[in-house]
């Protein structure tokens, strides 16, 4: 049997009659910083010390240290200690597991690992927290944190009826783009695939190829190549069509003539067409997929290339390099997958497409997700911070550090006085998390909890596979083969899981 559902049928049950009856094991009670199942509070120069631990990654530390600065401003009888670990989603199994220097507030990235807590009563329950109210000060005051979530955020924090994590931001995704290089030349950002062909094609021309319309980003994670595929899937798809498929209600979600494997076929056949080299008849850089991210990442900003799939994180994690003073001058700017369409410019969509006030769709799944571990030791004032993280001030502190909108109700106007100072690269993503439907793909579905099932069934994407060899992979060759997995493991799923 599997792992999780061992502790789904045995722990959960525990932990869910623990909570039921209203269990204090692991959670404080009161105010002042009460310790939970970690000890006693720290205490610094007559301050509680909060322990906050997260990922070290493109974001820098800036957004961290800003959270953390406002934050003992208005609580001057705290200490915010941060650790930022590039590590931590392989070091948080060993703290939570051994109990050995466990924050008390972490943020990680790996969902699959946090349920799998949940499961074993490694997290503690904040659905009170989250019905709590804002207190006076905050610009939401009487109103209750839950009601500042998106519902996708708080769809995808819920197991089993309650709120056990809170993600940290929205990863906006698209092409990067030398918006210096676009206004020097007078090259327009496209908005359908004819448009973004074209586009191409005039690049290649205009410059006597000497700038490749699109750089593949590097050999780590595949080159983003899923950003490509995962936004034209949605945008092809439409929200109803998506929110069906991610139930996995049946293996029929999989078959080849369905609203969403329409869209996998077009958005892979459109992968082929602009993620070859060019010298093989794309329009990627020659070579490209074989190089570092950050060199890659450098043939933007050099101008070698035009634009690349890349995230919200490009700027912060090329600023060393952008300190140069050759690049004082330079802009960079991010905009949304172009719709597919066709040779007539027509937007192309599945049967039964639909969007929110005809917004475009952006899957923009949650980067990561904070939680307070049961052995936390300072768990009054890893609540109060967790809630200062969700208030519209922090959210917008947050994203003027660090280009990422949050899954909030706040402020993402890039007009909006607050963000006169953030760069062109920031406001181009505050714009299309302003102007676009930003879709997080969450399953409510046992199923899809559990891994058992996913968007790739068979457990990989193929871009890349499909990519280097075609003539193996080929689009609808795989499609098939993953309805053929599905339905010839539907049985036994539904009797191991659903039954």
């Amino acid at each position: 049997m599997n792992k999780f559902k061992k502790i789904l049928s045995a722990g959960v049950a525990t932990l869910l009659a623990c909570v039921t009856i209203g269990c204090t094991t692991g959670s404080g009670t009161g105010n002042g910083g009460n310790g939970g199942n970690g000890g006693d509070v720290e205490i610094v120069d007559g301050k509680r010390v909060l322990n906050f631990s997260f990922l070290k990654a493109g974001f820098g530390m800036t957004p961290y240290e800003e959270l953390a600065k406002a934050y003992m401003e208005k609580n001057p009888d705290v200490l915010i200690k941060l650790d930022a670990d590039p590590y931590i989603n392989t070091n948080v199994d060993l703290q939570i597991n051994n109990g050995t220097n466990v924050a008390d507030l972490y943020c990680v990235r790996d969902i699959d690992k946090l349920r799998q807590f949940v499961g074993e009563g490694k997290i503690m329950d904040i659905s009170a927290l989250l019905g709590s109210s804002f207190e006076e000060g905050y610009k939401e005051a009487g109103t209750t944190v839950k009601s500042n979530l998106s519902s996708q955020a708080i769809e995808a924090g819920t197991l089993f009826g309650k709120q056990w994590f809170v993600p940290e931001y929205t990863s906006i995704n698209g092409f990067v783009y030398n918006s210096s290089l676009f206004e020097e030349n007078g090259w327009t950002v496209p908005t359908t695939t004819k448009e973004l062909e074209d586009l191409c094609k005039q690049i290649i021309s205009e410059t006597d190829g000497e700038v490749a319309p699109i750089t593949y980003c590097g050999s780590a994670a595949d080159g983003y190549l899923y950003f490509a595929v995962d936004n034209w899937m949605c945008t092809y798809s439409g929200l109803d069509n998506l929110d069906e498929f991610y139930e996995f209600g049946s293996p029929e979600v999989f078959a080849v003539n369905s609203p969403v494997t329409q869209a996998k076929i077009q958005a892979h056949n459109n992968l082929l067409k602009f993620f070859k080299d060019i010298s093989e008849g794309g329009y990627a850089l020659d070579g490209s997929m074989e190089i570092d991210h950050h060199t890659a990442q450098g043939h933007i900003i050099d101008g070698n290339a035009a634009m690349m799939l890349n995230g919200a994180w490009f700027e912060n994690e090329m600023a060393t390099v952008m300190r140069d003073e050759k690049y004082a001058d330079l802009e960079l700017g991010m905009f949304p997958l172009p719709y597919i369409s066709d040779e007539n410019n027509n937007k192309l969509f599945a049967e039964g497409y639909n969007t929110e006030d005809g917004k475009q769709i952006i899957n923009a799944d949650f980067g990561a997700y904070y939680f307070i571990p049961t052995d936390a030791t300072n768990v009054d004032d890893a609540k109060d911070f967790l809630k200062f993280i969700n208030s519209d001030e922090a959210s917008e502190l947050y994203t003027k550090y660090s280009n990422a909108p949050r899954p909030v109700n706040y402020n993402l106007d890039p007009e909006d006085e607050y963000y006169k100072d953030i760069s062109a690269f920031g406001k181009s993503i505050l714009k299309m998390a302003h102007d676009c439907y930003l879709y997080a793909p969450i399953s409510s579905s046992i199923l899809g909890i559990n891994g058992v099932v996913g968007c790739y069934p068979q457990g990989d994407y193929y871009t890349k596979k499909m990519l280097l060899n075609p003539a193996q992979y080929g689009v609808e060759k795989i499609m098939e083969s993953d309805y053929d997995y599905v339905s010839e493991n539907w049985e036994q799923w539904v009797s191991e899981w659903l039954e």
